[in-house]
């Protein structure tokens, strides 16, 4: 898929991948002349991708103060996924029924891409692909205020679900869910839509419960 992107909004991309990866680790420092030079940009730009990443949670950015990637913590999971749970599954509800063919086709295709992607490991790519699918339903529930909050906790719980995607058993979980949530579209089922998608975040959630360390303060182990 093209992307007619400005600057400021590739560099928050990049930058965002490199927090989500874990290249960028939880406490590290975000130093806005290394990553001009990194990303061979002037700090403008930079300065505008830390601010976005700021909003979404991901980077510590204090007034006259040195930004930091944010830590990651049971309290922030429980806040995100929780959140989701309600956002998504009731959006989930109200768009099934009101697909059209042409969404259904839409969301046909993007599955096919979200199979292929989880074949090849590209976790990034996948999770862009899961919310492709998933919002051509939210879009047809025509709750937009609703479907921006839940693209903003979709993006700021990334680099917790990349976790839970590193290893192929949970990779393939999804392409289930994901073959299920279509299967429920189809069907113009709203209830089931709702649940397989208030499952899968269930389940998700409990993943990232079992790996907090709590000789770490309710953090992530790394």
């Amino acid at each position: 898929m093209q992307h007619n992107w400005t600057i400021e909004q590739r560099i928050t991309k990049e930058l965002r991948d490199l927090i989500v990866a874990g290249e960028l680790e939880p406490g590290i420092r975000v130093r806005y002349r290394d990553l001009a030079e990194q990303f061979g940009v002037s700090i403008t730009p930079v300065r505008a991708a830390v601010r976005e990443l700021a909003h979404e949670g991901l980077i510590d950015a204090r007034p006259n103060s040195a930004n930091y990637v944010s830590p990651l913590s049971l309290d922030e999971i429980e806040q995100l996924y929780l959140a989701r749970m309600g956002f998504e599954s009731w959006l989930a509800q109200l768009g099934a029924p009101r697909l059209s063919s042409h969404d259904l086709s839409v969301m046909e295709e993007t599955l096919q891409r979200f199979q292929a992607a989880a074949e090849r490991s590209t976790t990034q790519c996948l999770m862009d692909i899961a919310w492709e699918l998933r919002s051509v339903c939210y879009e047809a529930a025509d709750r937009p205020g609703l479907l921006q909050k839940a693209a903003d906790l979709y993006d700021r719980s990334r680099r917790y679900t990349h976790r839970t995607l590193m290893v192929a058993p949970r990779r393939q979980r999804s392409t289930a869910v994901a073959k299920a949530f279509y299967g429920a579209c189809v069907g113009h089922d709203g209830e089931l839509a709702a649940e397989t998608i208030r499952g899968a975040l269930q389940v998700t959630f409990q993943d990232l419960l079992g790996m907090i360390d709590p000789a770490a303060n309710g953090q992530l182990a790394s």
